[in-house]
């Protein structure tokens, strides 16, 4: 009896041996692959680098380059904004320089006509004096 438990134990414990050796190779070939899935994963970041650094470094350049564009929008706006006013001024100057020259056309004119009606006047009473015999 004892020869049959001693098989048995002896035949257990070599499978046992077995499976934990087979287990050890399984875990040693399953950390191998991660390795190299490390490695490559490693690899691809670094190419990704190498890749996108250019690729953010030209982006940061047209950021500048649209910054600076949109301040030149702004201060060409500003300017633009200065100059219509300006402009509008200018008009308003003018009109009130029209006026007046209209306001003093017309006082000419009126002094014109008063004169030429004082000369008529006088004529005629020189005219009437003349008449008379004085």
């Amino acid at each position: 009896m004892i020869d049959q438990y001693g098989i048995m134990i002896g035949s257990g414990f070599v499978i046992l041996i077995i499976g934990f050796l087979g287990a050890i190779g399984f875990l040693i070939y399953t950390l191998m692959e991660i390795k190299k899935a490390i490695t490559e994963f490693r690899d691809f970041l670094k190419f990704m680098e190498n890749r996108l650094t250019p690729v953010l470094m030209e982006t940061e350049e047209t950021l500048k380059s649209i910054k600076k564009v949109s301040t030149d929008v702004g201060d060409t706006t500003e300017n633009l904004r200065s100059f219509s006013s300006a402009v509008y001024d200018l008009g308003n100057d003018v009109r009130g320089i029209v006026a007046l020259i209209s306001d003093f056309r017309e006082g000419i004119s009126l002094k014109a006509v008063g004169l030429k009606a004082g000369i008529k006047a006088a004529l005629n009473v020189l005219a009437k004096q003349l008449k008379e015999g004085r």
